[in-house]
């Protein structure tokens, strides 16, 4: 059996992991409530135990958005929306004219949606003095979600600090490839690689290029199996992808796991 995972590959990310836990136990210790009860502020959740931490806006609609930083990444959510399944496709209208096209996930009772860049998101939205969205159904037709956002973010960038997140990012004006994608690529592990291990991850790095997986590698896997990293790699090479917007030039990080069943 395989088990795929995808991520956009950042520059300066690889301590997030093993400072999280640290940061989200500090955090939920040293929280105090604010000083003036009626600061129009994200509201501040946190778990006693460091295990998550979440800033929060609801709203009367029973609509409602969440920025939570949990296992060392930030995951920003709607919640209350419609029941669907898989993914929904996502238009936010920018403030300087123009549209941004993303596909969000669907999670839990599949009233919430998931941000697959959920700190890019995160930052975009925290100066911003409403969020305006286009949810798209699967027959096409779009409504309008229209939320007014709190004119405080100090909780919001609490959670994004707590979580080795920067407040601003240069690169947060490009979408990344993840973002886009409405069919992940469906890799397989070589059976080569569970005759020789009964547990396997092989990381696969390409190029996205129109619709394709181009200049695919396997820079590593665990444990070391050379052989099965260049015939996945191989597999990768020219896959398809389901986009909807462009996306070439990006490099994808494809996490594929293995695991043998004995019977």
């Amino acid at each position: 059996m395989s088990l795929i995972g995808l991520r956009i590959i950042r520059q300066g990310k690889s301590m997030r992991r093993a400072i999280c836990a640290i940061a989200l136990s500090l955090f939920a210790l040293n929280m105090v409530p604010p000083a003036n009860a009626q600061t129009d502020d994200w509201d501040l959740l946190t778990d006693p135990q460091g295990r998550w931490a979440a800033a929060e806006v609801l709203f009367s609609s029973g609509n409602g958005i969440r920025v939570e930083c949990a296992g060392g990444y930030v995951q920003t959510h709607l919640l209350g929306l419609d029941r669907m399944r898989d993914y929904q496709i996502i238009e936010r209208l920018l403030p300087e004219g123009g549209v941004e096209t993303a596909v969000w996930r669907i999670q839990d009772d599949r009233t919430r949606r998931v941000s697959p860049d959920g700190a890019r998101y995160a930052r975009l939205i925290a100066r911003q003095p409403s969020l305006n969205l286009r949810l798209v159904e699967r027959d096409g037709r779009k409504r309008a979600l229209n939320l007014e956002l709190p004119s405080q973010h100090a909780n919001l960038d609490a959670i994004l600090t707590a979580c080795g997140e920067a407040l601003l990012e240069p690169d947060d004006s490009q979408q990344t490839a993840w973002e886009l994608i409405t069919k992940p690529p469906a890799l397989e592990m070589p059976s080569s690689a569970l005759a020789d291990h009964d547990r396997i991850a092989i990381t696969v790095v390409c190029t996205i290029a129109g619709d394709q997986l181009t200049a695919c590698r396997s820079p590593s896997q665990n444990p070391t199996n050379e052989r099965a990293g260049a015939a996945l790699a191989a597999r990768a090479n020219a896959h398809r992808l389901g986009l909807v917007g462009p996306a070439d030039g990006q490099t994808l990080e494809i996490i594929v796991t293995g695991q043998r069943f004995r019977r």
